[in-house]
């Protein structure tokens, strides 16, 4: 019978005891030495927007004939999503194998946390394949991050907001610096659009380490129609050579569209020397047209009409917002499910700007009380129209039996997890089923 890994994960502390990179690499020094040297490998580092920019990259990549491994943080529905070969997610077997391995190392693993167990069993699992490229997404920061070990010489840094302060600084100039050092000297990290005030701060800090930096801050034009009828919205992107005047994007937010064009940039860098480059524009294309994924800009029901975004940290949702609101004409009711843990009074009073109906409900996994996410919008907007349910599933409910035909629009957005939660709920799946971590 195979070894329930994630179960054996929830078992362990979520930190290990203080900075944990002596202790990653000494479980293995030899497999980490081996798999540094004979894999190219690409970091991926910020606040919003990692995992998407990784299987972003990972779909590229996979289309140019490159074979990959892809380590993401967290798991959507079931914890071997975390670590994928070649674009699918490894089997429960390869992980019990991973696992058991790792315990037959002569390393007291009492001192570790769980996100150190599961980079050191990504790395089991990639050393038995060996792919060309491995895509690995950090956890939380950089500096200290235990996938810093994978001394990777490419890293993307996707964006930047005020989360995870007490590790990683309190000004977002602090938490660049500490996203930047998941490099060594010599490397090379593609950025854009973090700001007027971090843009210089961004190339000067990568500078000090010998490091070389592109900074993207293009301007992008989103066309306005179309979307809500194809599923497609068309970008203008000026000053990026070689491309189509337009592109056709399956996830127009602004937040993905930027994010898509870190991995292109990077990509450039990266492929020089490779046959594969000159297919990249035309690969790039082709997957910004086609490449979706869940609880990313999603339309999860045609009618009622959901939007449904997994943003989860103000200026995530911030964009979000803004986003919809450009691409469609209508003002949307809001569906909103909030995690105690996240700053749930900043993104309620922000989705306040941009909508004045709103159905709050309790999310299952760690869900802030819905009454007191109404308080902070009836505050900011007396005005406000805010229903509350006491979960996901009876929300789904009311829509179904009340909005259906009714020709209005719905964004639910607010958290990573109420978002699949409620995604679940509108698949007719099972939330308490859910297991987040």
């Amino acid at each position: 019978m195979p070894v329930d890994v994630f179960g054996e994960i929830l078992k362990l502390p979520k930190y290990g005891d203080g900075i944990g990179l002596r202790r990653t690499y000494e479980a293995m020094p030899e497999v980490w030495q081996s798999l540094s040297t004979t894999c190219e490998i690409i970091h991926v580092v910020g606040t919003n927007g990692k995992g998407s920019t990784a299987l972003f990259l990972e779909k590229m990549l996979e289309t140019l004939g490159v074979s990959t491994g892809t380590f993401l943080s967290p798991h959507y529905f079931e914890f071997s999503e975390r670590f994928r070969l070649n674009g699918t997610q490894v089997s429960a077997n390869a992980l019990g194998d991973a696992w058991q391995s790792l315990h037959s190392l002569p390393t007291d693993f009492s001192s570790f946390g769980s996100f150190e167990i599961m980079t050191l069993l990504s790395v089991l699992v990639f050393e038995r394949e060996r792919p060309d490229v491995l895509i690995i997404e950090a956890g939380i920061g950089g500096r200290y991050d235990p996938t810093r070990l994978f001394a990777g010489r490419h890293a993307v840094l996707t964006s930047i907001d005020l989360e995870h302060t007490q590790l990683l600084g309190n000004t977002r100039a602090e938490i660049v610096a500490d996203k930047i050092d998941v490099l060594g000297p010599d490397g090379t990290i593609v950025s854009g659009w973090l700001g007027d005030d971090l843009a210089g701060f961004f190339s000067f800090y990568a500078g000090l380490g010998a490091r070389q930096s592109c900074y993207l801050d293009h301007e992008l034009i989103i066309d306005r129609h179309g979307f809500k009828e194809s599923g497609k919205a068309g970008v203008v992107v000026e000053g990026i050579d070689g491309l189509a005047s337009k592109l056709d994007f399956a996830v127009p937010a602004s937040y993905f569209v930027k994010n898509s064009l870190l991995g292109y940039q990077l990509l450039k860098t990266f492929l020089l020397q490779s046959d594969a480059r000159a297919r990249l524009d035309e690969t790039f294309v082709s997957t910004c047209a086609e490449f979706t994924l869940p609880v990313r800009f999603e339309v999860i029901s045609r009618d009622p009409y959901i939007v449904c975004d997994g943003a989860h940290t103000p200026d995530a949702v911030r964009e979000v917002a803004r986003s919809y609101r450009h691409l469609h004409s209508e003002q949307p009711t809001m569906i909103l499910g909030v995690s105690a843990d996240k700053n749930w009074r900043e993104i309620s009073r922000i989705l306040t700007e941009f909508a004045s109906d709103f159905l709050v409900f309790a999310a299952h996994h760690k869900g802030q009380a819905p009454e007191e996410i109404a308080n902070v919008i009836r505050t900011e907007n007396p005005a406000a129209c805010v229903q509350c349910f006491d979960s996901s599933v009876q929300l789904w409910r009311w829509l179904r039996e009340n909005e259906k035909g009714s020709g209005k629009s719905f964004l639910a957005t607010g958290g990573l997890f109420s978002a699949l939660e409620f995604r679940t709920a509108v698949s007719g799946g099972d939330v308490s089923s859910l297991t987040f971590y």
